[in-house]
This record gives structure tokens, sequence and C-alpha cells, in this order.
């Protein structure tokens, strides 16, 4: 269900050898999902307290946390990192569509 708006994780699921590979592939999925939505759940509600009326728009919670709570430095990775992730979603989904069309 969560990778439903994300056609770039379908395209690895659909370049499966076999449909035997499907259950060691659901495997991986969620060894690393379940994880990164607690960590992403819990890190959203420590912002709800530490950043209580400090925030007019949400979307900068994680830039705010960072710059508030880390190094100058380690705040700078969080802000590449955020960087980063945005543009390899782009990059797949620009792949996926160019490989779905061709």
């Amino acid at each position: 269900i969560g990778a439903i708006g994300q056609p770039h994780i379908l395209v690895r699921t659909i370049a499966l050898r076999s449909p035997d590979d499907v259950p060691a592939a659901r495997k991986v999925y969620f060894a690393w999902y379940l994880p990164f939505a607690l960590l992403t759940v819990t890190i959203s509600l420590y912002a709800r307290v530490l950043l209580t009326g400090e925030l007019s728009d949400p979307e900068l919670t994680l830039p705010t946390m960072a710059q508030a709570y880390l190094p100058d430095v380690l705040a700078g990775m969080v802000l590449a990192a955020i960087f980063a992730a945005t543009l390899s979603t782009a990059d797949s989904m620009l792949l996926s569509c160019s490989a779905a069309i061709s």
C-alpha cells in the first residue's frame, strides 16, 4: 500500500526474476521500511513537542530542528541529505517513466 505513489519502488518489484523471489523482496523491503517509519514518526512527535509555536511552515521542521539542536556541520549534512533525497526521488521517477514509455 505504501508503494502505490512510488513507481520507482514498484519497478524494482516488477523486475524480479521470478515470482518465487517476491517473499525475499518483501522481507528486505519491510526490514528497511518499518524502522524508517518508526523513526520518522518518533522524530515528528519530538518536533511537535520541542518546536511548539516556533514554526509557521511545518515543512521547515527538519531544517529548523537541525539548526537548533545540531552543530553547524551536522545541520549542513541534514540539509544536504534533504536535497539529495529530493533529487534521488525525482531521478528515479524520471527513469521509471522513461522506461515505461520506451
